[in-house]
């Protein structure tokens, strides 16, 4: 849990090299401000990917990774491996977790040559939670709402 929260707030802090404010460019907003080439629009958690209007900051793409598998929905609506990654292919993060938008399959991870993650998952089917070896069974099941199970049961959606 503690690495989620680490990765989250990674997530969320700016990553310019430059602590002069004149250097950092805004992005987003109602005039859709765009950064450079090798940038991307880094939103915090709060401003929901730029909903309402709210303002991001261009900051550097990075160029290496690490490999650990942490989950994260880009604000571009594909799942990435981990906040680096969707960093690297130029989306902020929406939140923690496979995106859960099922007019999608989110279990294919960009960048990825595995055909579907292997995480155990919980999927809505008929109302019901339902557990699943992987997202990519969950979907072929017709299940909605899917994402990696945590804990030794399927929530119900509220």
């Amino acid at each position: 849990m503690k690495v989620i929260f680490f990765i989250l707030a990674l997530a969320i802090s700016p990553l310019t090299s430059s602590t002069n404010a004149e250097d950092v460019k805004s992005c987003g907003g109602i005039a859709g401000i765009s950064c450079g080439p090798g940038d991307y629009c880094k939103f915090p958690l709060s401003a929901a990917c730029g909903a309402a209007d709210q303002m991001g900051q261009c900051v550097k793409m990075p160029e290496v990774c690490t490999k650990e598998y942490v989950p994260v929905c880009g604000c571009d609506g594909s799942t990435y491996s981990n906040v680096c990654e969707a960093a690297a292919n130029g989306s902020s993060v929406a939140y923690v977790g496979v995106c859960r938008n099922h007019a999608r399959e989110p279990a294919k991870i960009q960048g990825s040559t595995n055909a579907c993650i292997q995480v155990v998952s919980c999927g809505i089917k008929n109302g019901e939670p339902k557990t699943y070896p992987t997202p990519c069974e969950a979907y072929a099941d017709g299940a909605t709402y899917v994402q990696p199970k945590s804990g030794s049961t399927c929530p119900a959606i509220q």
